[in-house]
């Protein structure tokens, strides 16, 4: 697991933890996140979290994560509905990271009413169950378990990643024949809406600079309980190797040498587990000393969340 995933998955944590020791949200309550923003001090730029003593042996750190929370929202009195505010990760007197985002802590009830409608999950269950063990169940509907599918994952030093087990995305597909990199001077000449002003769903016509499918798998710290869709934060790791493969290939840089300054994830729709998730690459351009891109991602032909990456 990289240090930008493992920051990540401390911030994730601590809202849930948040929610259950301090507001009162049971554990069989439902935590669905809505969007996440990260951005990492230069601390962990400039290296690992860990540091080497004198003798070259790894010590361990203490973190801290400290959560002043800006709104809470609850429900005709219920424990916290939803919850959202900066959070940042500290190192003794070091901040490694700030995050800023919004959760919701849904009862069992509400996530039904919220998912419902996508069927009976025990009657699409059983009906695949019925026909053998390869039946799979159609596309788009919600079943609890694993993925379905396979999809072979791309070599882990093309997306930054040195733990083969931990690749999330399949090989890469690069149309390089698609508007490319640009630099600040050509973005003048072609002004372009601000992110704010972007719709949540790709401009048509838009030709992907790069597209890749998800690896349908379930890695035990995201799948950690039962569930009926993709995780988001899944859906955002997967997007950072992916935008790591293609940025290296437009640039020529060394995968290993591209490190994430700022991300922001929203995420509109869930994703789920029946169909595999395509990634496509919509932005890609170079401000000053930095790249910029923007990712969504695409099933049964809607934008179900969106990524940004800003790298150094």
């Amino acid at each position: 697991m990289t240090d930008v995933e493992y920051l990540q998955d401390l911030h994730r944590q601590g809202i849930e933890a948040l929610g259950r020791e301090a507001l009162g949200v049971k554990s069989a309550d439902h935590f669905v996140l809505r969007g996440a923003g990260l951005t990492f001090t230069p601390h962990v730029l400039g290296g690992d979290v860990r540091g080497s003593d004198t003798t070259g042996t790894d010590e361990p750190i203490e973190l801290s994560l400290h959560v002043p929370v800006s709104t809470i929202r609850r429900r005709r009195g219920q424990p916290c509905y939803a919850i959202s505010g900066a959070i940042t990760l500290w190192a003794g007197d070091t901040c490694l990271a700030e995050s800023d985002g919004a959760a919701l802590f849904l009862t069992a009830d509400t996530f039904e009413e919220l998912r419902g409608e996508l069927g009976d999950t025990a009657e699409i269950q059983d009906a695949a169950s019925a026909g053998g063990a390869s039946a799979e169940p159609p596309k788009a509907v919600r079943v609890w378990g694993t993925p379905y599918g396979h999809v072979q994952a791309a070599p882990a030093r093309l997306c930054g990643v040195s733990d083969a087990s931990q690749v999330l995305i399949g090989d890469v597909r690069h149309n390089d024949t698609a508007h490319g990199t640009e630099t600040a001077q050509e973005q003048a000449e072609e002004p372009r809406k601000k992110t704010s002003e972007r719709l949540s769903q790709n401009p048509p016509g838009t030709p992907a600079l790069a597209q890749c499918r998800i690896v349908p798998t379930a890695p035990p710290r995201h799948f950690d309980r039962p569930l009926d869709h993709y995780p988001g934060l899944m859906m955002a790791s997967a997007a950072r190797q992916f935008a790591v493969a293609a940025l290296a290939h437009r640039t020529g840089e060394d995968p290993a040498n591209l490190r994430v300054a700022e991300e922001t994830h929203e995420f509109f729709e869930f994703v789920e587990l029946t169909e595999i998730p395509t990634l496509n690459l919509l932005r890609c351009e170079k401000h000053r000393d930095t790249y910029q891109t923007e990712i969504t991602v695409n099933q049964g032909g809607a934008v179900k969340a969106r990524s940004r990456f800003t790298f150094i």
